[in-house]
């Protein structure tokens, strides 16, 4: 599966209450595009829900930088 799929998945886990499942499917999301914001702020939000706060703040934390990674690979000149 692509990372979209295993987000798309992770989605419709949490849409069901299925937390830990949710949490495995962003995880694999991660694995496979380990710089894609919102499966970190999806795996964030997750960690919240399940109540792991210091968790949770870490994924926030991962978020910020590919958001940032993101901005740099758009912006950056090209040689």
């Amino acid at each position: 599966m692509l990372a979209e799929q295993y987000m798309a998945l992770a989605d419709f886990l949490a849409h069901d209450g299925r937390l830990a499942e949710a949490l495995s499917a962003y995880r694999q999301a991660l694995t496979l595009d380990p710089w894609n914001p919102y499966a970190h702020a999806g795996k964030a939000l997750i960690l919240r829900r399940l109540e792991r706060y210091d968790q949770a703040r870490a994924a926030m934390m991962a978020t910020s930088a590919s958001i940032g990674f993101a901005l740099r690979q758009a912006y950056e000149p090209t040689p």
